[in-house]
């Protein structure tokens, strides 16, 4: 690209930049359930407790930050001060609260689920399926897709909010790459997306380099396995592997697989991540349920690192 050509992009996305990095999503609360107004005594409490206790050391990814996550929460326990914690909603994100705090992981998590998957012959285990079927198969959101434009200065925008499963999702996907594949410089707005399928990011990932990648592993401590990730070798259409890159990212959304995603190309040193610190979920996760309490405990057990550093 000329000098003269490379200013004029540089500006056009300078300007969008700006002009896309005003305002903010409005989170709006949703109305409590029956589940999270259910009360729960003391021996309800240390019940739960002892269940997160014994869930963290079996399986979080590391094994030093559990046992400092389980000697915080049990010393709040056995200081009181989960006393005035009654509800269902209450207690939860309370605990919540301070395994985070702890941890500084913010994928650590109980939740309310009604609905968990069906027993197993062990009684209780991690589910198969951790996102519902109702949010992969969301073709009336046109899977998380919101917005792909030319600008001027021949830059392009791209908004995604969700990895939704490529299943379902790869189409939309592949369809948003070509529309933006002749771009000079291409703005990645990940600043509403909360993480989803590393699948797909895997996917459009590989659009921006001319020969496969090796971008990421991941360690999962409870196979005791190392997976690498490497771009796709074929991809379906032209590639946007000369285009100039920048992803905007926010504290409040940017989570999980976007995070995964703003890493793997700042790594490779072939974007440029503008905005705010991401959220900080950067782990992989597995579902744990106490059905009992109508509980889900959400278990970091695979951490991602650049295969270089």
């Amino acid at each position: 690209m000329s000098t003269g050509k490379f200013k004029c992009v540089l500006s056009a996305v300078v300007a969008c930049v700006v002009l896309f990095y005003l305002g903010a999503a409005a989170q709006t609360g949703k109305p409590g359930s029956k589940v999270d107004r259910i009360t729960l005594d003391k021996e309800a409490k240390r019940q739960i407790v002892d269940w997160v206790i014994e869930k963290l050391h079996s399986n979080y990814i590391f094994p030093e930050s559990a046992v400092e996550m389980v000697d915080y929460v049990s010393r709040r326990f056995s200081e009181g001060e989960y006393d005035d914690a009654n509800t269902h909603r209450e207690f939860r994100t309370a605990v919540t609260r301070d395994l985070q705090a702890a941890s500084k992981d913010e994928h650590i998590k109980l939740v309310a689920n009604p609905d968990p998957p069906p027993v197993d012959a062990d009684g209780e285990t991690a589910a198969d399926e951790s996102i519902p079927e109702h949010i992969r198969r969301n073709p009336g959101e046109n899977y998380h897709f919101k917005e792909v434009r030319h600008l001027s200065g021949n830059v392009g925008y791209l908004r995604f909010d969700f990895f939704n499963d490529p299943e379902y999702a790869a189409l939309t996907a592949v369809s948003a790459m070509n529309f933006l594949a002749n771009c000079d410089a291409l703005i990645i707005d990940l600043r509403y997306n909360g993480g989803g399928y590393a699948e797909l990011a895997q996917l459009i990932l590989s659009y921006f380099f001319e020969e496969p990648v090796h971008y990421l592993s991941s360690y999962n401590r409870k196979l005791d396995k190392t997976t690498e990730y490497w771009t796709h070798a074929e991809i379906q259409g032209p590639r946007l592997d000369a285009a100039d890159l920048y992803v905007l990212t926010s504290t409040d959304h940017t989570f999980s697989a976007a995070e995964e995603f703003a890493f793997a190309l700042q790594t490779q040193k072939r974007a440029t991540v503008i905005g705010e610190t991401t959220s900080g979920g950067a782990h992989g996760i597995e579902f744990y349920y106490l059905r009992e309490f109508k509980l889900e405990l959400r278990v970091p057990v695979e951490r991602s690192y650049h295969p270089e550093t």
